[in-house]
């Protein structure tokens, strides 16, 4: 798996890492007779992946011109004149100006960068596929309840994905 392509060399090196690290342990989970053992490991190759991909995708996110936007809220000024809030009598009114500014690369969060991408240049039956493995690696907190199992297959889709976009955001970033 070629990630030549990727500009930040210490982003590169990690990537480069975490894909052998997946790799081993898929080789480990395959071989280990515990069904716990190989959920569990299951579990963290799919973090790692979709951790991975998520990258990747910030590439092919920084090559496109239009960004991801949020609002914010500056200069705030209490507004004079006995104005309060209906519903609170102790809060105050504000006035504020709102701007629309590109949202920095750590807020945006898998899904909204997928759906962007999208828009953009991802294929719509791929970005179908990174959901769903997404929506697998959301049920992985230890506190929810709901299914939490994991098989090979799962991440047999996953690598899938990783490898497919390996192949494809270079030939998007030489567009």
């Amino acid at each position: 798996m070629d990630t030549a392509f990727i500009k930040n060399k210490a982003a590169k090196a990690r990537i480069d890492d975490s894909i052998t690290y997946i790799f081993a342990l898929y080789k480990d989970a395959r071989n280990n007779q515990s069904k716990s053992f190989q959920t569990e490991t299951c579990r963290v190759i799919i973090l790692y992946t979709i951790s991975i991909i998520e990258a990747l995708l910030h590439e092919a996110y920084a090559i496109v011109p239009e960004k991801i936007t949020k609002e914010i809220y500056k200069d705030p000024r209490i507004i004079d004149g006995g104005y309060t809030h209906r519903a609170n009598k102790d809060c105050s009114v504000v006035l504020n100006v709102r701007c629309t500014v590109e949202k920095p690369e750590r807020e945006i969060q898998f899904n909204e960068l997928l759906q962007f991408l999208k828009q953009k240049v991802l294929h719509p039956k791929t970005v179908q596929r990174l959901e769903k493995v997404n929506s697998l690696r959301n049920t992985f907190h230890l506190r929810k309840l709901g299914k939490s199992g994991c098989t090979t297959k799962d991440v047999e889709e996953a690598l899938s994905l990783l490898d497919l976009m390996l192949n494809e955001i270079p030939k998007l970033l030489q567009k």
